[in-house]
């Protein structure tokens, strides 16, 4: 988790904003929020709950985040090119959530 937030705060360093409120949540706990949103498949209002905020803020935590972990862990996924034919694998039944 720490190597993979120093990977994402150093290519998506926080700006500062010059108007509005603070974000509620600082970014450690913004991609912690979407790394359990995705891993678990909590609904945001419950995520919202645990984290002390509310849902819209989880949910902008979450497209904020989201495609920036895809981008970061790309060279991480292997390809079918990439697996040995001769090796046993095993396969992630990780359920992806359809709704929410």
């Amino acid at each position: 988790m720490a190597a993979l937030h120093q990977i994402l705060t150093r290519n998506y360093p926080r700006l500062q904003k010059k108007t509005g409120r603070p974000r509620a949540l600082t970014p450690e706990q913004e991609i912690r929020a979407t790394l359990v949103y995705h891993r678990r498949n909590r609904a945001q209002t419950e995520l919202a709950e645990s984290f002390g905020v509310c849902q819209s803020s989880i949910s902008r935590a979450i497209s904020r985040w989201t495609p920036r972990l895809a981008e970061a862990l790309e060279d991480f996924i292997p390809t079918a090119e990439d697996l040995d034919p001769c090796q046993t694998l095993i396969v992630d039944g990780t359920l992806v959530p359809c709704w929410n």
